[in-house]
């Protein structure tokens, strides 16, 4: 059972990995682009 537990918090940390990353690369692209629309839909598309 304990196995368990610990697979579990694994996933959810790298769920959460993911997560940040995804959420950090947006704001990257979306403070690069000239856009404004484009820097909008950038971070609206973001989970």
């Amino acid at each position: 059972m304990k196995m368990k537990v610990l697979a579990s918090r694994a996933s959810r940390r790298q769920q959460a990995m993911g997560l940040l990353a995804a959420l950090v690369g947006a704001v990257v692209l979306a403070r690069a682009v000239d856009s404004e629309a484009l820097s909008s839909e950038i971070l609206r598309s973001t989970p």
